[in-house]
């Protein structure tokens, strides 16, 4: 396997008490082929009766392109999107993949929406939609006494939400600060390059993807937008709106909205 040496691509860790983990405390070695462009994910623990070091032999790969041809999953991928593989019934289980929707106003399920994780999980944080496999970050959930294997160091972190905007972009949003009532206000939406970047990776403004936006107040002829060059543009209406009245546009990805948003005086 080839293993990343870029800073995106590292193995996030965080490492938990190894009671949280039941009767079988499981591990992860995570190594990534650029050439097949996938990430194989291999369980390991500590025989209970040997006590010694061995893997699992269903090994699970992460692979977008079959993600993407997959008739439910293939449905989900895109811009800022966040994966976990989850292994529940057994050491050596690993598969079952789904995708994580941190933040959304577009899904209800209290399955999908604030769903708590099981500790024996892997996460793939998938920033674009065209995204190598270089730039795919992985945070691995690992008791403390076993650390993950694959590459050449890891990153401890404190949880999964502080790297939302470490692997993934953000949206910088340019709205005027006032605006008549019933007048158009052009606005502009920028993508932010993740704090965490591969040494390759690909300039801001070469970007595509899809906006979600929303609002308080007022109204917006489109709810979603492209992304085109790393920008996005639309129009708020103060439409209904009388002097002295506050509107607040909301910018967001599909799966995780209002990531940003502004403030504008009806005048």
């Amino acid at each position: 396997m080839s293993n990343s040496n870029t800073i995106g691509g590292r193995l996030f860790n965080i490492p938990s008490p190894v009671e949280t983990f039941g009767a079988f405390p499981v591990s992860y070695r995570v190594e990534r082929d650029v050439q097949a462009q996938t990430i194989t994910v291999t369980p390991w623990r500590i025989n209970p009766e040997s006590h010694e070091k061995e893997y699992g032999s269903r090994p699970f790969v992460f692979d977008p392109t079959a993600i993407k041809s997959h008739i439910d999953l293939g449905k989900h991928w895109g811009i800022h999107t966040n994966w976990a593989l989850e292994s529940r019934f057994g050491w050596e289980d690993l598969g079952y993949l789904h995708s994580v929707f941190p933040q959304t106003n577009l899904h209800k399920n209290p399955f999908l929406l604030g769903r708590p994780l099981h500790p024996r999980v892997v996460l793939f944080f998938v920033p674009f939609e065209e995204s190598s496999i270089e730039e795919v970050a992985v945070l691995v959930y690992s008791p403390q006494s076993m650390p993950p294997e694959g590459f050449s160091e890891f990153v401890e972190v404190r949880s999964r939400v502080s790297l939302y905007n470490a692997v993934l972009p953000s949206i910088e949003l340019e709205v005027g600060s006032s605006c008549s009532a019933g007048e158009s206000l052009p606005c502009v939406a920028r993508l932010i390059q993740p704090a965490y970047e591969t040494n390759d990776m690909p300039a801001i403004e070469t970007r595509s993807g899809v906006l979600y936006l929303e609002c308080e107040a007022g109204f917006l002829p489109k709810t979603k937008v492209p992304i085109v060059n790393g920008v996005a543009n639309f129009n708020w209406v103060a439409l209904g709106l009388n002097s002295g009245d506050v509107g607040l546009v909301k910018v967001g990805f599909k799966y995780f909205s209002h990531k940003t948003s502004a403030s504008v005086e009806v005048v």
